[in-house]
């Protein structure tokens, strides 16, 4: 379905919606649809246009359209879909509602991905501080928002539609507790996850000495650079800075340090150097120094023991072995998150159109073969962004969704020379995709050696 606009605005309206176009459902007399925002407007009267259009009214209340029957919705039996337009001071919209046959409301069911988030950050830390995700078995995207909050993180703490946590000042030392809450955006369904966000002050010894944590451990999603990974408290860590040793793999220049803290380029999971592990992560040694240190006091501990190529100790999981005490030195793991930005290879790719033999009418009734060929494909990324999901829009094919074997459906003709296409889709079907071509070279008797 296409909606086509050409506006033709009175001079200096102001008002205007947030989208073109809005989606909703019908369910008896209950009508639900996206947030519909509407700047530049302070009336309340919103006119609706459309087939069915007196069989509703809208009217805007804050900024926010809301659409709802204006009485009972005798809608005819075969109508599937409503669309109405949306008119208020010039400003237009569309909304499509899909009309949906059931005795009450379907809720759908709002997932989170955990049921608890555990962060852990620096007192002096900003910016991006964690993330949440939650999904619905309906297929719908969801809004994000947080539950009640104490007076010192309101004024600091915010969710964006991502999930994505943020901290627009730092927070005071200690653990938080909090919900967040994911909405469905059309049916309004909700579902919550508890996190706790611990701020974790700088130790200082009774001498004055400052003590960093011997390990710290953050997981960021690939192909992005992050900020503030580690950050200096210029309140207690006032004139330290630190410095920076790549500890694996210890040629790539991914994490730097600067005044602020620690910071990070951007990362491709798929780098050979960190491809490899069960869970791709980076390394860095940190130094504190400070302006106040004795001269013997910033001396780095000398280790010769460095990890060499591709032998990162015992544990596969988090890339260390046994730290020895140092008050001023961290490790710091940066644990790298795949996002799915490979698309499914198959094996013989270069070789496309791939050939394959089938056998004609005469010879199938000698030779009747398993399939008619058992494809492969890979895929770079890892986890559920890896999982496959073979199929393919030929109607002459059938193809096996786990194991790729692709068979010739019953009856179907297939003609010398014609090219075949197969797909692989991660995520379990529901991600990026990748094709091969066959090309079919049909067999009869006089390709047979009879012995």
């Amino acid at each position: 379905m296409i909606f086509v606009y050409i506006t033709d605005s009175p001079a200096g309206n102001v008002a205007e919606f947030e989208k073109a176009y809005y989606e909703g459902v019908i369910q008896g007399n209950d009508v639900r649809h996206e947030l519909v925002r509407i700047s530049g407007y302070d009336g309340t009267i919103v006119d609706v246009i459309g087939a069915y259009s007196s069989l509703f009214m809208a009217h805007a209340l804050d900024g926010v359209v809301t659409v709802e029957a204006s009485g009972t919705l005798n809608l005819p039996d075969d109508v599937t879909q409503v669309v109405l337009e949306l008119r208020a001071a010039g400003a237009r919209t569309a909304m499509l509602l899909n009309v949906e046959q059931s005795d009450g409301p379907i809720h759908p069911t709002v997932s989170f991905s955990s049921e608890l988030y555990e962060i852990a950050i620096g007192i002096a830390q900003t910016g991006l501080v964690g993330r949440v995700s939650a999904t619905t078995d309906n297929g719908e995207d969801v809004t994000y928002s947080l539950g009640t909050l104490n007076a010192h993180l309101q004024t600091r703490l915010s969710i964006n539609n991502e999930g994505e946590l943020y901290l627009s000042a730092p927070a005071n030392s200690g653990v938080y507790t909090f919900q967040v809450v994911a909405t469905s955006v059309i049916t309004q369904a909700t579902g919550t996850a508890t996190v706790t966000l611990a701020v974790e002050a700088v130790t200082v010894c009774e001498d004055g000495e400052i003590v960093v944590p011997p390990l710290i451990i953050i997981d960021r999603d690939e192909e992005q650079a992050h900020r503030n990974l580690v950050v200096l408290d210029p309140t207690q860590q006032s004139g330290c800075r630190y410095t920076m040793t790549n500890r694996w793999p210890t040629n790539e220049n991914w994490l730097y340090v600067d005044e602020n803290g620690l910071h990070a380029n951007v990362i491709d999971r798929e780098h050979p150097s960190i491809a490899f592990m069960a869970l791709s992560q980076v390394q860095v040694e940190l130094i504190l120094h400070c302006e106040n240190d004795s001269p013997g006091r910033t001396k780095r501990s000398q280790r010769t023991d460095w990890l060499g190529p591709y032998d990162y100790g015992s544990n596969k999981w988090i890339l260390t072995d046994t730290i020895l005490y140092n008050s001023r030195r961290s490790l710091v793991n940066l644990i790298v998150n795949d996002i799915n930005d490979n698309d499914p290879i198959f094996v013989g790719k270069e070789h496309e159109p791939v050939v394959v033999g089938y056998p004609t009418d005469e010879l199938e009734e000698r030779i009747l073969p398993r399939s008619l060929v058992e494809l492969k494909a890979t895929d770079a990324d890892v986890g559920k962004n890896a999982q496959l999901r073979y199929s393919s829009a030929e109607s002459s094919l059938a193809v096996a969704p786990t194991t790729g074997f692709v068979h010739v459906r019953s009856g179907a003709n297939l003609v010398h020379n014609q090219i075949l296409t197969v797909s692989a889709t991660d995520q379990n079907g529901n991600g990026r995709t990748g094709t091969i071509q066959l090309m079919v070279k049909l067999l009869d008797l006089s390709h047979i050696a009879v012995h």
